[in-house]
């Protein structure tokens, strides 16, 4: 097959190491968050250490219904279809952000403070 496309070589690696690689390191602690799972694994020198492997059952479509709970219950929005659902998607897409200081963001919320 490989003589057919002309292709004179191939190189398998890892997901987890070309992430960390994309960002400049070697080493580090990687976690890969998908639509229905996300993995944390630490990598040394191109290396990962297999027993720091962790399997989390929590990834982006868990986040979407989480915030289609939030809304529905909380402001009274109904997302019925599908559509309704691809909007929650898009609101978590170009809204939703990691806190870098949790305590902060509570204190900002609470003080009626906007994150942009």
């Amino acid at each position: 097959m490989f003589e057919a496309f002309q292709v004179p070589a191939l190189f398998v690696i890892n997901q987890t190491i070309l992430n960390l690689y994309a960002s400049g390191q070697a080493s580090g602690c990687v976690l890969e968050s998908g639509e229905s799972e996300s993995y944390i694994s630490s990598v040394v020198e191109g290396v990962v250490l297999p027993h720091t492997l962790l399997h989390l059952g929590l990834a982006g479509r868990h986040l979407n219904d989480y915030l289609i709970d939030l809304l529905s219950k909380g402001k009274g929005y109904h997302f019925a279809s599908i559509s309704m659902r691809d909007i929650a998607q898009d609101i978590k897409e170009k809204l939703c952000y990691v806190a870098e200081d949790f305590n902060q963001e509570i204190k900002n919320a609470a003080n009626g403070y906007d994150s942009e």
